[in-house]
This record gives C-alpha cells, sequence and structure tokens, in this order.
C-alpha cells in the first residue's frame, strides 16, 4: 500500500505540472504571437500597393484641335454675335472660349478661333486678312469681319468680353492686321475686299446687345 500511495502521488504531480504547462504558454509565444499580428495587416497593404503598381494605366487620349502647331497669343471667355442683314439684327453663336493664334510669324499669318464652352464646337475659325474691319463697339465689345472657313463669304462678327480682355484683344489684332498689310500688296488682295456699312452695324449693335448698359453677363473686370 505504501508503495501504490508512492507511484499515485508521483502520476498526480507529473500531470499537474503538464497541466500547467499547457495552460500557461511561456513569455515567448506570447511575444511572438503578438508581432504575427502586427505584421500581417502590413504585408496586406504592402502587397495591395505592390498589385496596384503593377497595374498598367490605360493610355490617356488627347483631343486633336488642329492647334498644336500653332503659338497661342491670347485665351479668353467671350460671347459671339452674327450679323443678320436681313433682319438687320445680332444672333448670339454662342458662348465659349476664344484663342488668338500665330500660325506663321514670318508670313505674318494669324488666326481667330472660338470653341463652344459646351461641347469644344468650332463656332467661329477666322484668318487675320488684309481687310479685316477690327474696331470697338463698346467697353465690352469687339466688331470685326470674319472670313467663313467653309467658303461662305464675309461675317460681320461681335464679341463681347471683360474689359480688360477687349482691349487686350484689339490692340492685339490690330498689331497683326499691320502686320499683314506691310507683307501683302494691295493688289494681291483686291478679292478679299468687301463693303460693309459700319456705321448701321454699329448702330444695330447697340441696340440689339445693349452695349450702353453692359448686360451680357460677362465679367467687367
Amino acid at each position: 500500500p505504501l508503495f501504490r500511495s508512492v507511484v499515485t502521488r508521483a502520476k498526480e504531480a507529473e500531470s499537474t505540472s503538464t497541466g500547467r504547462d499547457c495552460e500557461s504558454p511561456t513569455n515567448e509565444s506570447v511575444e511572438e504571437e503578438n508581432k504575427n499580428r502586427e505584421t500581417a495587416p502590413e504585408e496586406e497593404e504592402s502587397e495591395k500597393l505592390f498589385q496596384a503598381k503593377s497595374t498598367p494605366k490605360p493610355a490617356e487620349s488627347k483631343a486633336v484641335t488642329g492647334e498644336e502647331e500653332e503659338r497661342n497669343v491670347l485665351e479668353m471667355l467671350c460671347i459671339l454675335y452674327i450679323f443678320d442683314a436681313k433682319s438687320h439684327s445680332w444672333i448670339e453663336k454662342g458662348r465659349g472660349v476664344l484663342h488668338l493664334n500665330d500660325m506663321d510669324q514670318k508670313l505674318a499669318q494669324s488666326r481667330i478661333v472660338i470653341r463652344a464652352q459646351a461641347n469644344f464646337r468650332v463656332i467661329l475659325n477666322t484668318l487675320v486678312w488684309t481687310h479685316m474691319v477690327c474696331e470697338r463697339a463698346g467697353r465690352k465689345s469687339l466688331r470685326l469681319t470674319a472670313l467663313d472657313s467653309e467658303g461662305g463669304g464675309v461675317h460681320v462678327c461681335l464679341v463681347k468680353c471683360a474689359v480688360k480682355d477687349c482691349e487686350t484683344l484689339y490692340q492685339a489684332i490690330n498689331e497683326r492686321l499691320q502686320k499683314v498689310k506691310e507683307n501683302k500688296p494691295d493688289g494681291d488682295a483686291s478679292k478679299e475686299s468687301v463693303s460693309i456699312d459700319t456705321d448701321n452695324v454699329g448702330r444695330v449693335a447697340e441696340t440689339e446687345t445693349g452695349n450702353s448698359r453692359e448686360e451680357d453677363g460677362v465679367n467687367s473686370t
């Protein structure tokens, strides 16, 4: 009986120590487990970043406007009107962005392009030509004659913009007009000559577009 009691106590002591080892993990195992938990999110994030960088981006397509080879001199917001000779009134063609571009400085070739602000549709495309009329119709409006790019003759246009832009545009166009006239003799430009009743057009401009009130929605500065 004494031997059995000794053996029984030895087994109980062994089972107790084994249970304690299973129940309480060592400090090293706890630290390792915590470290694994901390590094797991970092590894996932770095993997996502690597996949994002390695994924090829779609190529960006640039719209071709035909002005890529030209030097842009001025760019401004404006409202374009075309004079209707039949009704003796101005017809609004739209609001958009005006570009004054130099096409060839040696030959003194320049053009004015206006694109609609909503869809970038071209609403005016005219060269700065020898007999072009460019004059002030008001503090915020410039009257000029434009050659129709589609062969539809000459149109009288009214460009309304901010006061500062109007003065800048007036000076820039007239500087280029002077260069065109110097480089091209009058005899070579007889077919470009056009007769326009500018006084009548000016009176209609003041009546129809309200230049005296300046109520056109374009900023005054």
